[in-house]
């Protein structure tokens, strides 16, 4: 079963969008409860190009 909405997690080189991994979290969390759930994110870190 594959909640994806696209192939981008498994061709290389793809392009990643914040909005494809808020509508594949969307769609598992959906299948998965219909309660609210709480979602967190931290990041320690990330390119910087100058």
């Amino acid at each position: 079963m594959s909640f994806a909405k696209s192939d981008t997690l498994r061709v290389p080189g793809a392009s990643l969008y914040y909005e494809t991994h808020c509508d594949d979290a969307h769609l598992l969390l959906k299948e998965l409860s219909t309660e609210p759930a709480y979602v967190f994110g931290s990041s320690g870190g990330g390119r910087y190009w100058a």
